[in-house]
């Protein structure tokens, strides 16, 4: 599924990570550019289980209070979507999280129009979980 969304002059490329969506832009150009902010692996060396256990990682090791660096998030959007089509994640740290692999992910492909409508709601204010979990989590199979 490709899901851009033209803009003026400019292609958005969304993905929604958690409770925030993503301009992702071209994924192989975002992933060449920020992947640096999630490993040392060679772009040409990354496959799908990297982009689930980048992810994992990044979740697990990011304090609760905080978010990863936007440029880890784009690359991770970028990767997850380049190696599954996907364009929606959730990465949940349980609180007795022994590992990166106790993070729990559920990935979805989320209908354009509603994903589109989150970016604009986000430009407005920062979308809550209820409201993602609503729009998305809830009927995502």
């Amino acid at each position: 599924m490709v899901n851009p969304i033209a803009e003026g002059c400019c292609v958005l490329m969304l993905f929604l990570l958690n409770d925030q969506v993503l301009d992702v832009g071209d994924p192989r150009t975002t992933i060449r550019e920020f992947s640096g902010q999630l490993t040392d692996i060679p772009y040409a060396k990354l496959r799908a289980p990297h982009a689930i256990s980048l992810g994992q990682a990044l979740f697990y090791h990011c304090p609760a209070d905080r978010k990863p660096s936007a440029g880890a998030l784009r690359a991770l959007g970028a990767l997850i979507f380049e190696f599954t089509e996907a364009n929606a994640a959730l990465f949940v740290r349980p609180l007795n999280a022994k590992g990166p692999q106790d993070v729990q992910l559920r990935l979805a492909e989320v209908q354009l129009p509603v994903i589109a409508n989150l970016f604009q709601q986000q430009t407005r204010k920062p979308l809550s979980p209820v409201l993602v979990n609503d729009c998305v989590w809830s009927s995502a199979a």
